[in-house]
């Protein structure tokens, strides 16, 4: 059974808890320490009467029942102190008195101040005790209320960590259809993609095609014009007026293929299908011959056109001859063509002036002129399409407005550009930049063949003096066999070739001109040149000269084409033909074609 001590002990305890005190709990724990058991005031039903002491204040805070007796025991005290008689009951009498700190007599209530040394360690131990059931309650108080936390912290735990699951499978549904909208729309829009994409291929292969088809309906007949009028002006000859007439309609006829070559050019240009052909060329020759040109016309007007090249020019670069004499022909034609008096200065320099062979400078070539010259808003407007600085303009001098945006744009493709100054009265500055290589100097025989071959098409190659015909007892110069659905260009050819001293078989498709050609193979006469026209019907010349190929005839076959693109070129030698000429037909430059294909035939 507990001792009563032990529950006066809770006792006091609980009232310094429930009080929330701690000096409370200082004066039970000073009170023990200084009188020990005594001071406990253990009540009991017997009430033995044990004596104490203790401060006055202390002891009528803790037992405030007793405070009549508290007063009487400091009535009677000598030393100020408090003197309680209180019961002890026999439970903790009995330790007392086996301890030898109580006697029997003491039991009965007498104070002996001789036991005051031994109470106090009874108190101290009593103190003791009292301070580890207070931490000992703390830490039963503390350890429940970190179970209820930790079961608050667990329950917690387990609600974020159900929402944070549920908030990720929210957002992973939520990703997870964003992802599917995603790959929903990029399959959507690549189809769109593919689809424009195939509908741009369509319509630039229509375009292309369109290209074709009028450079070849346009060039063909133009075949025919330019040729027949050579005919007609070789037979005239002697008949001054006859001769003029047939030169002003080549002239015009000329003028009417230079239009419509601008407008292929800007159509192949608008759709990207301009590919230029960068050769080794003469830029100094080239220079002359593009002023060649328009030289008659500046005659024409009393005009002079002053060309200067710098020395250190280079002999040889590499560019695109064709399209460079094409800018610099339209350049040095509007200066005459808007000059009325004065001159024109053609100049040609390279920058830098030292470069070195295989490296890339910027060949410039300037055209002054003492023309009419333009405003800056005429300047603003000069390489739009279809422009001029005028209506004016357009009416009096004439012209598509398509060479300045034609030049510029070519220009551009080379890697350079065209810029202009002018002054209204005074006369315009044009200069042309384009890209070059520089290559080594050539031998003379390189120089000479470089710019051979070069002529525009529909300009250069009118008859100014009567020809001189071979005469017909002379050995045939070879076999030809012309391939042409054209029926005019098929008897103009056959004409020309004839009076050149060529034999000549005309056939209309590629299926006869096929037969044609093994057949004298077969009979051992074979012929020593073919002329292909690319489009025909049938079999057009593509598939004929593949299948003469596949036969493994291996003689020259010269193309004859309108399609004057560097692919449609590039076209022609893939098919396995031996070399091209453009149309309209050019004798000259038909004749050369041809002789070169006979002397890599001929035996040396």
């Amino acid at each position: 059974m507990e001792s009563p001590l032990i529950h006066e002990i809770d006792r006091l305890f609980g009232m310094a808890e429930a009080k929330q005190d701690d000096e409370v709990l200082v004066a039970v724990g000073r009170l023990l320490a200084a009188w020990g058991p005594r001071a406990l005031g253990l009540f009991d039903p017997q009430r033995r009467p044990v004596t104490t002491w203790g401060d006055a204040e202390t002891l009528t805070q803790l037992y405030p029942n007793d405070s009549a007796r508290l007063a009487a025991g400091v009535a009677t005290s000598s030393d100020g102190a408090a003197l309680l008689t209180l019961p002890l009951p026999a439970a903790d009498a009995e330790p007392l008195l086996m301890l030898g700190l109580l006697d029997r007599a003491e039991a009965d209530g007498l104070p002996l101040v001789s036991m005051l040394p031994a109470l106090s360690v009874v108190g101290e131990q009593a103190y003791e005790l009292l301070f580890t059931r207070r931490k000992q309650r703390q830490a039963n108080v503390r350890i429940k209320h970190l179970v209820a936390e930790q079961s608050t912290l667990k329950r917690s735990h387990a609600e974020l960590m159900n929402a944070a699951l549920e908030e990720r499978e929210e957002r992973l549904q939520q990703q997870q259809q964003y992802t599917q909208r995603l790959e929903a729309e990029v399959v959507q829009r690549s189809a769109a993609l593919r689809e424009a994409l195939e509908r741009a291929e369509q319509s630039n292969h229509a375009k292309s095609a369109f290209l074709a088809n009028m450079s070849h309906e346009i060039r063909t007949p133009l075949t025919a014009i330019f040729g027949y009028i050579d005919l007609l002006i070789e037979e005239s000859w002697g008949r001054s007026r006859t001769v003029e007439w047939l030169q002003i309609i080549r002239r015009n006829s000329e003028h009417l293929l230079t239009v419509i070559n601008d407008v292929l050019d800007l159509s192949k240009i608008e759709a990207d299908r301009i590919e230029l052909e960068p050769v080794s060329m003469n830029p100094a020759l080239l220079l002359h011959e593009a002023v060649g040109f328009v030289r008659h016309r500046a005659k024409e007007k009393n005009l002079s056109i002053l060309v200067e090249v710098d020395p250190a020019l280079p002999q040889m670069v590499r560019a695109d001859p064709t399209r460079l004499k094409q800018i610099v022909v339209n350049l040095v034609g509007n200066a005459v063509k808007f000059t009325e008096r004065g001159q024109v200065h053609v100049k040609a320099v390279l920058e830098p002036s030292d470069a070195a062979a295989g490296a890339t400078a910027g060949l410039i070539i300037s055209v002054r002129d003492s023309g009419i010259g333009m405003t800056p808003e005429q300047l603003g407007r000069i390489f739009e399409p279809f422009t001029q600085g005028d209506n004016t303009t357009t009416r009096r001098y004439g012209g598509t407005g398509l060479g300045l945006t034609i030049s510029r744009r070519l220009a551009r493709l080379m890697g350079g550009d065209i810029a202009v100054q002018s002054t209204p009265g005074a006369g315009s500055l044009f200069t042309l930049r384009v890209h070059v290589e520089v290559l080594a100097d050539p031998g003379p025989d390189e120089v000479a063949e470089s710019s051979a071959g070069s002529l525009m098409p529909g300009t250069g190659d009118m008859p100014s003096q009567r020809p001189i015909r071979r005469d017909p007892k002379l050995p045939s110069r070879g076999r030809v066999l012309l391939a042409e659905d054209s029926p005019d260009n098929r008897e103009l050819l056959r004409l020309m070739l004839v009076r050149e001293g060529f034999d000549v078989v005309p056939v209309s498709d590629g299926e006869e001109a096929c037969h044609q050609v093994l057949d004298a193979v077969k009979a051992d006469l074979p012929f020593d040149i073919v002329l292909m026209d690319m489009q025909m019907p049938k079999l057009d010349g593509y598939g004929a000269t593949a299948q003469l190929r596949s036969q493994h005839y291996g003689r020259p076959i010269i193309a004859l084409t309108a399609n004057a693109m560097a692919s449609d070129r590039q076209k022609c030698i893939a098919a396995g033909c031996s070399d091209f000429v453009s149309k309209p037909v050019h004798r000259q430059k038909l004749l050369k074609a041809m002789e070169s294909a006979l002397a890599q035939t001929r035996p040396t």
